[in-house]
């Protein structure tokens, strides 16, 4: 039964070569791969989402599918690139569900990027919560969002941060706030 599966994947996949798919029929065969979650399926979308646009934004979609934490290294640095604010989305959730400690450093990065662009607030809220999830008991995060605290004189961005200080178990943090 398994090697059926995979002969027909492999076939799909020399069809998928073999003829040019048009934008739509690309995002349509994306959803299927994302569906069956093969290796083979897999490869196809990490060499899609090098080619930007729709066709890389549902890549990414489909790839956030599999849970799978081999693929954060290939995921998580497209959030410095210049990509819409739903990829973003999608691949701030896919940390939420895989990240990690080693992942608070891209967190950071995408929170020092974005916290003055009004148009990435809730981004930037969920990076925080993302932090507080996987940042526990991590002196990085808890330094940065202490810092992020002391420091931010954007409210909305504050706001964020005081969320996440929930991770902090020090007293004398919270009685600056009051």
């Amino acid at each position: 039964m398994s090697e059926e599966k995979n002969f027909l994947q492999s076939i799909k996949l020399d069809i998928s070569r073999s003829f040019k798919l048009e934008p739509y029929e690309r995002v349509a065969f994306h959803n299927i791969l994302g569906i069956l979650k093969s290796e083979a399926g897999k490869n196809l979308l990490l060499r899609e989402v090098e080619k930007g646009g729709d066709i890389s934004a549902s890549a990414i979609n489909a790839l956030a599918g599999f849970d799978d934490q081999s693929l954060l290294p290939v995921i998580s640095p497209l959030l410095e690139k210049k990509i819409s604010l739903p990829e973003k989305d999608i691949i701030l959730d896919f940390i939420c569900r895989n990240g990690s400690a080693g992942d608070i450093k891209t967190v950071i990065n995408f929170i020092e990027l974005n916290k003055d662009d009004n148009e990435s607030e809730r981004l930037v809220r969920k990076a925080f919560e993302i932090l507080r999830k996987i940042g526990a008991g991590e002196d990085e995060a808890v330094s940065y969002i202490v810092s992020s605290v002391r420091s931010s004189e954007n409210a909305r961005y504050l706001y964020s941060a005081i969320s996440a200080l929930s991770i902090v178990r020090k007293i004398e943090i919270y009685e600056e706030l009051l």
